[in-house]
């Protein structure tokens, strides 16, 4: 049987409330960036002023998992190091 304090189920929560207002705050940026894109390019003479960057390409791996076990283990890295350091 495996035993979770209460501390550590506030601490998840913590985490996943954390998570849910920085993956909100991305989507909101990229619905801007849409809408400011469609409308300077769809009015070039009225918005004549404004440039728009060119976009970065991503680089997207092509299977998602790989990537997230990636992540996982260059934390459990990182956090290994700086326990042993500090």
């Amino acid at each position: 049987m495996v035993h979770i304090s209460i501390s550590t189920i506030h601490s998840l929560d913590n985490y996943a409330q954390t998570l849910e207002k920085e993956v909100n705050i991305d989507f909101c940026r990229a619905m801007n960036r849409i809408t400011f894109d469609k409308i300077v390019s769809g009015n070039p003479t009225t918005f004549s002023y404004v440039t728009i960057p060119e976009k970065e390409v991503e680089v997207v791996p092509d299977r998602g998992k790989d990537f997230f076990l990636w992540d996982i283990l260059l934390k459990y890295i990182i956090i290994y190091t700086l326990c042993n350091v500090l």
